[in-house]
């Protein structure tokens, strides 16, 4: 595939995007945090990282690590690896510019047909789920030596990433307001 352009007409976060990124070890403490190096938190790049994909209108989808770059994502389940296909559906891109990790967890929804010219496919929605980590994600090396272990974690994370998480309830509805 190598590098595919992908239009969207917005990036936004999942209801779920808390909870997620709490169940992955990036609770708000974690990722509110303020770099004293950068001035920066992560949750200020995953927000810069949604502004620029809706800027945009596009995010780049690679699949070489040569063409890995901050706001650029790749398919999740690219690996032959134990377990991969609970991933199916899901991207990963790195959160800050030259850092593995965090890692930022999207997918895409409904499809543009036909896609707008000079993309290689269009969505309407890019559903930002989690932020977490390699390392969570995709095991340490010791864990990938036992495929079992393995499709067991990737199962347990694909019932955090919730593939079709509401994004349009507001954080101020009241479920048991009348």
């Amino acid at each position: 595939m190598g590098i595919e352009k992908r239009y969207i007409t917005k990036a936004e976060f999942s209801e779920d995007f808390v909870r997620a990124s709490e169940d992955f070890e990036y609770g708000y403490d974690v990722i509110s945090k303020v770099n004293v190096k950068t001035g920066q938190s992560i949750l200020h790049y995953a927000v810069r990282l949604q502004q620029r994909w809706n800027d945009d209108n596009c995010i780049v989808v690679y699949d070489h690590d040569d063409d890995r770059l901050w706001s650029r994502v790749k398919a999740s389940d690219s690996k032959d690896d134990a377990g991969i296909n609970w991933y199916l559906g899901f991207f990963h891109g790195r959160v800050e510019a030259w850092k593995n990790d965090p890692l930022i967890v999207i997918s895409f929804r409904d499809e543009i047909i036909p896609t707008p010219t000079g993309y290689d496919k269009g969505f309407k929605l890019a559903v930002i789920h989690a932020i977490s980590d390699h390392s969570t994600l995709f095991g340490d090396s010791w864990e990938k030596k036992i495929p079992a272990y393995m499709r067991d974690k990737r199962k347990e994370n694909s019932n955090i990433l919730n593939y079709f998480a509401d994004i349009n309830s507001s954080d101020s509805d009241d479920p048991t307001a009348s």
